[in-house]
């Protein structure tokens, strides 16, 4: 779910596009549960305001919402060319917004190119606390498209700053297991485990990664009585008094 972006003030007023306005807000809090609402309410905010970001934004969010990627794709791009990348931040995020509608849309390559120049951005601004989304949402796309080795690549640069990312551990594994890489797999789930013991997809992978398989829990049948599997002497039926013998007694 896309949300409202959450920026410096500074930057998103520079851009023309302030958050913290009382429309913005009244627009975007009706997308999650009345998107068709907050999209006819943007709708008549850009025709009072031409060219407005506010407007914009909230029209892409109530469109993805609506699960129209491909409209929310296009609106948030031209959004991204109105911001222009002098606000990095600001860009990075539209950016990413953007990348993943079009991934949604079933566009790959225009999803995975604008987060790559969105990485390009962060990096060249060192964007830190920006970088690890960009760099996981195209690892993600990557590993859905079985592209396992460029999602390794993406992780590698992820944990060469941060090898404490338990997400990149994560990904990273899933991708070497996939390229048949069971010992490298193997180390980054060890790490991960070290880091996070409880975390349970770490531990499922684990599982998977040294052929165990989950416990299955069966139910508990109740005992119920044995029934005998003897088989009773038939019952003989009572006849008249046995004759009684008579012996003869030797004269």
């Amino acid at each position: 779910m896309l949300t409202a972006l959450f920026v410096p003030v500074q930057a998103a007023r520079s851009a023309g596009l302030d958050a913290t306005s009382a429309q913005y807000i009244s627009c975007t809090g009706l997308v999650k549960d009345k998107p068709a609402e907050a999209l006819k309410i943007a709708q008549e905010w850009g025709n009072r305001e031409k060219n407005s970001p506010g407007a914009l934004h909230c029209q892409a969010l109530a469109r993805y919402a609506m699960k129209d990627y491909g409209a929310a794709a296009a609106d948030l791009e031209v959004l991204l060319r109105g911001i222009g990348k002098d606000q990095p931040k600001l860009w990075a995020g539209v950016a990413r917004q953007a990348a993943t509608s079009y991934n949604l849309a079933g566009n790959e390559s225009k999803s995975t190119g604008l987060l790559g120049e969105a990485i390009s951005l962060a990096d060249s601004r060192q964007l830190t606390d920006v970088m690890p989304g960009l760099l996981t949402d195209r690892a993600n796309i990557h590993m859905a498209h079985n592209k396992y080795l460029l999602a390794v690549q993406d992780m590698d640069q992820l944990l060469t700053v941060n090898p404490k990312d338990t997400t990149a551990l994560y990904t990273r594994a899933s991708a070497f297991k996939e390229l048949g890489l069971t010992g490298e797999a193997r180390d980054d789930i060890n790490e991960l485990l070290r880091l996070d013991p409880k975390n349970q997809e770490g531990r499922e992978l684990s599982s998977k990664l040294n052929g165990k398989k989950a416990a299955v829990k069966t139910p508990v049948k109740k005992k119920t009585a044995k029934k005998s599997t003897k088989k009773k002497a038939p019952v003989k039926k009572k006849t008249a008094a046995k004759k009684k013998s008579v012996k003869k007694k030797a004269g």
